[in-house]
């Protein structure tokens, strides 16, 4: 059964570590705020104290503009949006229904939703505000993470300096650590799901081929990844563990850097025992971090993204391509399991 609440997760067992320059005590207050509470009643949308903070209720897209296109793949499009009523920019997720024809694909979608809220409110993950739908459409209402991806940057400067690729591998190890201690794998980890923050730091986003339920003894076997980022366990179809998290973080950083960073053996591998993210903390690469400060944002990025303006095209209503002529009617399986898909962070 399907867990609605982002406030039930786990508490983060990095609470209680000893880095090797802090001692985490109070991470979990910057990672888990509390909500402010609704201070508008009358509107479709309520909002909260804060202007720029949404408490929203029931969704449509007349109620955000879109104001440009930011990708798209085999089964979602994600477009730049503007809420009407507080000018906030959103990143607008949209798959359609039809394109969902077995009970894999509903299942898959629920666990991208399920996972999405269970890691919310992290400083290095991509936070998640909303799921609503239409009739022929399901949509993700997500943060803009303005600065774009590190694909984009590699392609255009090449391997960056190690101190670059050391903090940006450091926000994403905090980043897994989070999803490892909520017993979530991440299995598409790459530099087109680390995004760059307007303050230069680094969020982890897209959870369509994440897991749940896997523990430091827990192992799952499907074919899941991008294939030049999935360790060699999961591509000779033997049971794996969290670890191919790592794996995948060693091939960024091999990216970063072009280095050799990489171990074969996942039980060599760190971030393979127990004590999971901590192994990679205390490795001599991550010498110079001061991992209690990276957590509060009070370390100073090494490179801030220029151009974070939204589009310039101007307001444009969203208009989404209509069903083919045989699905209009949509399957009752369909319609079954997305009857309770609307919900909002509060």
């Amino acid at each position: 059964m399907e867990n609605e609440s982002a406030k039930g997760k786990k508490k983060s067992k990095i609470t209680n570590l000893l880095f090797p320059y802090s001692e985490i005590s109070v991470v979990e207050e910057n990672i888990s705020p509390t909500p402010p509470d609704n201070a508008a009643e009358g509107f479709p949308l309520a909002v909260t104290k804060d202007p720029q903070a949404l408490q929203l209720t029931n969704y449509t897209l007349q109620d955000f503009n879109q104001r440009g296109f930011l990708g798209e793949g085999g089964f979602a499009k994600v477009l730049l949006v503007e809420h009407v009523a507080t000018k906030r920019s959103y990143a607008l997720k949209i798959l359609k229904k039809e394109s969902i024809t077995t009970s894999r694909g509903i299942e898959r979608i629920l666990l991208e939703k399920r996972v999405a809220f269970a890691v919310a409110d992290h400083p290095f993950i991509v936070d998640i505000h909303a799921t609503f739908q239409s009739e022929y459409h399901l949509f993700f209402l997500m943060e803009h993470v303005a600065g774009g991806c590190l694909k984009t940057y590699l392609q255009r400067e090449g391997a960056f300096e190690q101190p670059r690729a050391m903090f940006y591998a450091a926000c994403t190890l905090m980043a897994i650590s989070y999803l490892h201690e909520n017993d979530i794998i991440h299995r598409d980890l790459k530099p087109e799901n680390l995004l760059l923050d307007s303050g230069g730091y680094v969020k982890l986003a897209d959870f369509g081929l994440s897991k749940d339920g896997i523990g430091y003894e827990g192992r799952t076997s499907s074919l899941k990844g991008s294939f030049g980022y999935m360790a060699p366990e999961i591509l000779a179809r033997e049971p794996y563990s969290r670890s191919v998290d790592w794996w995948s973080l060693g091939i960024v950083i091999y990216e970063m850097l072009v280095g050799e960073l990489l171990q074969r053996d996942p039980l060599k591998r760190l971030g393979s025992s127990e004590e999971d993210a901590c192994d990679l903390m205390h490795h001599y690469f991550f010498r110079s971090i001061d991992w209690m400060a990276l957590i509060e944002r009070k370390v100073q990025p090494p490179f801030i993204p220029e151009d974070v303006r939204l589009s310039e095209d101007g307001d444009q209503h969203l208009v989404l391509t209509p069903p083919s002529e045989g699905s209009l009617a949509m399957e009752k399986e369909i319609v079954e399991a997305f009857r309770s898909f609307d919900y909002t962070a509060m």
